[in-house]
């Protein structure tokens, strides 16, 4: 995790992956927090893929069935690895942004819903009437009764657009996340089949090498000659064996191969693309309802004001 570790460092106040805080200026404060991390992920990401371009040295904790590999499969291993962790915990992230966002709208409509129950009470316009008659009977309507269903208009319009634009931003972000997620494991999957096929070529490499011990020394032991065939028999098998596997350890690297270059395809453009999006979507939406809500406080204040 050196190399990870070493690239999140040179990004300046990069957090850990998850810690983007709901805490601290509202929409703004995630915002900001999010951003950073998202950068961090792209830094280090983009990092990570220079250093296995130049050839740098592999990561340390490398699997024990990849210690003997190429160098440069090795830490394509390791940056693959990490960055799987790091969408992933992107992608959560995001949820459950979007997630509180729409019950931020379900909230503002019940919000809504109650400021016109009460101004009701206060003897204004009743809940089941129209707009219209709603609008000639506030006329005669006290001071609090015309506040109240100002405030429950404002917030239902800001309730509608919170979650058309949560809607406009979970469409224009989560399809590119999933489709980095599903291109991540398939490049797994097909690093996962590659170690299987390792582990079996080595382990029938050793077979090899046990049998043929095993064939010289009966050969060589008088009375031993059906064991000796035995054990050769086993070998020929063996050697068979080994010849298909190397047969599909070829097809599998120019698999592999083939998943490489359909993953590496404009991807870090493609991701800082999406999160320039997502971005300015949060960024929009805080800047709307800082709006709203000031729309909310000056009509309230004319409403008084006028009496």
């Amino acid at each position: 995790e050196e190399d990870w570790k070493a690239a999140v460092a040179r990004t300046p106040s990069t957090p850990t992956p998850g810690a983007a805080s709901t805490g601290g200026g509202g929409l703004q404060g995630t915002l900001r927090s999010l951003e950073t991390f998202f950068n961090g992920v792209e830094t280090a990401a983009t990092a990570v893929m220079k250093d296995v371009a130049r050839g740098g040295s592999p990561a340390s904790n490398v699997d024990s069935q990849d210690e003997n590999d190429d160098p440069e499969y090795v830490r394509l291993r390791q940056y693959v690895m990490q960055l799987d962790h790091a969408l992933a915990e992107a992608e959560r992230q995001m949820g459950r942004m979007l997630r509180r966002q729409s019950r931020q709208a379900d909230q503002l409509a019940e919000l809504a819903a109650s400021f016109r129950a009460l101004c009701g009470m206060e003897g204004g316009p009743d809940y089941q009437v129209d707009e219209v008659t709603a609008d000639a009977q506030a006329e005669a309507a006290p001071v609090a009764a015309r506040c109240l269903l100002l405030a429950s208009r404002r917030c239902l319009e800001l309730s509608q657009d919170t979650r058309t634009q949560t809607s406009q931003l979970a469409d224009a972000v989560q399809p590119t996340m999933s489709e980095w997620l599903r291109a991540v494991a398939s490049l797994k999957s097909v690093m996962e089949d590659r170690s299987a096929l390792v582990r079996r070529m080595k382990g029938t490499d050793a077979l090899i090498a046990r049998l043929r011990v095993s064939v010289s020394k009966l050969q060589a032991t008088p009375g031993k000659e059906g064991r000796a065939a035995e054990e050769d028999f086993r070998l020929q098998e063996a050697i068979t064996l080994s010849a298909q596997l190397r047969g599909d350890h070829e097809a599998l690297a120019a698999r592999m191969a083939e998943e490489v270059a359909r993953f590496q395809k404009s991807r870090t453009e493609e991701l800082a693309m999406t999160m320039r999006s997502l971005a300015a979507g949060e960024a929009r939406l805080a800047s709307d309802t800082a709006r709203a809500w000031r729309q909310i406080e000056q009509g309230i204040a004319g409403v008084a004001a006028a009496g």
